[in-house]
């Protein structure tokens, strides 16, 4: 049977401020995959989530999510920006940051019994079944993350889109969100950007080294030189419980 494709990119060039960032790249994530996007800083990494988003428009070229424009494809996808500065004094509970999750549900801003059954479900996804009334502010950093992505959740999506997930978790609780984003795996097509490429790597099929263009590798076929080319210089990369270097990939 065939795959079916839940993002794909034929011939998609993007520039800003007529600086080019992509050109001509083509791109196929298929539905039900477990995919992470490497690369340095402003490689577009973000700029590719943008782009499946439909936040931004391609120069040239064409993008599908689920056979769609991605403007008609974003009640399907979930989305979880950069973890960003949050004020402490603001008074808001975990269960009402998922609850902003299903604002576009509701013509009169308010929420009824169906938005907050679907927020509380969310939470018990992510393991915070008991954290609805405890504030925002009061969570660890890794709880905070998985209310956001419970916040994403809430719409029911077919794709995830994680932009660096695990920036905010300690390593000590960073197994117990593995096994959340692998939960999440069963239902659902994930694209995770993350600087660590051992981070769930067990769930990843495969790896979209961006820097300037894509380049599609199969978690086997991310070798030190691929790395070193994407990055521009010499690095060492960590696979699992071993260090590679480029004498040892010889």
């Amino acid at each position: 049977m065939k795959e079916q494709i839940a993002v794909a990119f034929e011939k998609v060039s993007f520039s800003y401020n007529n600086h080019l960032l992509f050109k001509a790249v083509d791109l196929a994530v298929e539905e039900g995959g477990f995919v992470s996007v490497i690369g340095p800083n402003g490689g577009g990494k973000t700029t590719l989530l943008r782009l499946i988003l439909g936040l931004l428009k391609p120069r040239s070229g064409r993008i599908r999510v689920f056979g769609e424009h991605p403007k008609n494809a974003r009640t399907r996808i979930g989305y979880v920006a950069q973890y960003s500065s949050f004020d402490e004094l603001f008074p808001v509970t975990a269960l009402e940051v998922v609850l902003m999750g299903r604002m576009g549900n509701s013509l009169t801003g308010s929420y009824n019994r169906r938005d907050r059954q679907k927020a509380l479900d969310s939470l018990a996804e992510v393991g915070l079944a008991k954290a609805g009334s405890i504030a925002f502010s009061e969570l660890s950093g890794g709880q905070r993350q998985r209310v956001l992505i419970a916040r994403a959740l809430v719409t029911e999506p077919r794709l995830l889109l994680l932009d660096e997930p695990n920036s905010n978790i300690d390593v000590a609780v960073e197994r117990k969100f593995v096994n959340v984003l692998e939960e999440l795996h069963r239902k659902m097509t994930i694209i995770m950007v993350t600087h660590d490429v051992g981070f769930a790597s067990h769930l990843v099929r495969n790896v979209i080294c961006v820097n300037k263009t894509l380049a599609v590798h199969p978690t086997s076929g991310l070798t030190t030189e691929v790395i070193n080319d994407m990055y521009g210089h010499r690095m060492n990369i960590i696979q699992h419980d071993k260090i590679c270097t480029p004498e040892e990939d010889e």
